[in-house]
């Protein structure tokens, strides 16, 4: 899968603290603390970031380790860099492979994911919409069901603006009602909304950056 790169609209991820930390609860927080125990917690825990050799998968991986939190980086290159994430932990591959996946949860620990990969190309998704809904949908169902097996229980998601289509108002309110006016959009949506089942259906927990 492809990392969702420079021009797709996402926020700053953030971990969603599913199953918040002592830190946390604490009101500290979960990845930075001057605490012994709050920052031996974070030595131990390691985010998956997939898609992180792209623009922003790269820029989030900088950040998420300039807390002193350890992350690996799963990207194809395809439209990503390998020096763009520099001396971080770096496996070559596609989130649809689920052994791939679980293994690298299993050797690095991984408790969180920051999901980036994705195919981001507008107008291909018109020309080519089998391609995007095999890629985007299919292949993160794989990576969710690979997840769930491997036991990490937090993710967030890189959605995109797009679900809104052509807003009424600007700002757009993030309770506005999706109107979906390309293919990547909906894969984007559908995504969302694979999420919000697995949500409900098992332990794990989300958010979506629009």
């Amino acid at each position: 899968m492809e990392e969702d790169g420079k021009g797709s609209e996402s926020r700053q991820a953030i971990s969603p603290h599913a199953g918040e930390s002592n830190c946390a609860k604490e009101g500290r927080h979960h990845y930075a603390s001057s605490s012994e125990t709050c920052t031996k917690e974070a030595e131990e825990m390691t985010t998956l970031i997939t898609g992180g050799a792209g623009y922003i998968g790269s820029i989030t991986t900088r950040l998420i380790r300039s807390t002193g939190r350890a992350v690996v980086v799963l990207d194809t290159l395809e439209n990503g860099h390998r020096t763009a994430v520099g001396d971080a932990p770096f496996v070559q591959g596609d989130v649809a492979d689920t052994e791939l996946v679980e293994r690298i949860c299993k050797e690095h620990g991984v408790d969180e994911v920051v999901h980036f990969a994705a195919y981001k190309a507008v107008g291909e998704s018109m020309e080519n919409p089998s391609k995007y809904f095999q890629n985007n949908v299919t292949g993160s169902q794989k990576l969710f069901d690979a997840l769930h097996r491997a036991g990490v229980e937090r993710v967030v998601f890189s959605s995109t603006a797009g679900v809104y289509g052509t807003p009424d108002t600007v700002p757009v309110r993030e309770d506005a009602e999706p109107r979906c006016e390309s293919v990547y959009a909906e894969t984007k949506l559908m995504i969302e909304k694979t999420l919000s089942w697995y949500s409900r259906t098992t332990s794990m927990r989300h958010v979506c950056l629009r």
